[in-house]
């Protein structure tokens, strides 16, 4: 992979030459017969930029990785309502609240990582989120999964703190009756 600075501090990961040709926006080329449907970003990390909103992404409609973790958000307002291709999204560390402003949309999304945060509830993630297989959950102020999709199909790993969140929870045992490895920090 090879990394590249664009616009004020985003760092994209690309494939290599061959796979995928990413360029970061169609607009920084003015060559008019330029095939904009071969261009597409495929990872944007703002990690530990002190950030205290979430970033324009409305160019970014092929995002497929999103790392914000270790800024200073507050809330996910601005994020774009449906990020499809998205498949990761690392949230870690930032002061969150709540999920209110988190893409209503992620049909794709495999890997969410929320760990230490500020949430004292999961109200504001998507209903549905068929593809999520990882959720990261350590760290917050939770005291019931309140808010949490009750379908989760494709979940195999949930992370969270037993000394917060009742370990007799029906939905934790629904969840490991399913297989799911619940994990406790």
């Amino acid at each position: 992979m090879r990394e590249i600075d664009f616009h004020s501090q985003v760092e994209a990961k690309f494939t290599p030459t061959g796979h995928r040709r990413p360029v970061h926006s169609p607009r920084d080329y003015e060559q008019p017969d330029v095939d904009t449907e071969k261009f597409y970003t495929i990872e944007l990390s703002f990690q530990g930029q002190g950030r205290t909103e979430v970033p324009d992404l409305s160019e970014y409609v092929n995002l497929e990785f999103l790392d914000l973790e270790d800024n200073k958000l507050k809330s996910l307002y601005g994020m774009p309502k449906e990020l499809p291709s998205l498949e990761w999204l690392n949230l870690d560390g930032n002061q969150l609240g709540s999920l209110y402003g988190m893409p209503k949309e992620l049909p794709n999304l495999k890997e969410l990582g929320l760990r230490f945060n500020r949430l004292e509830s999961l109200y504001g993630m998507p209903k549905e989120l068929p593809s999520l297989e990882w959720l990261d959950l350590v760290g917050n102020r939770l005291e019931s999964l309140d808010g949490m999709p009750k379908e989760l199909p494709s979940l195999k790993e949930l992370n969270i703190d037993s000394d917060q969140i009742d370990t007799s929870d029906p939905y934790l045992q629904e969840l490991r009756k399913r297989g799911v490895i619940i994990t406790y920090d």
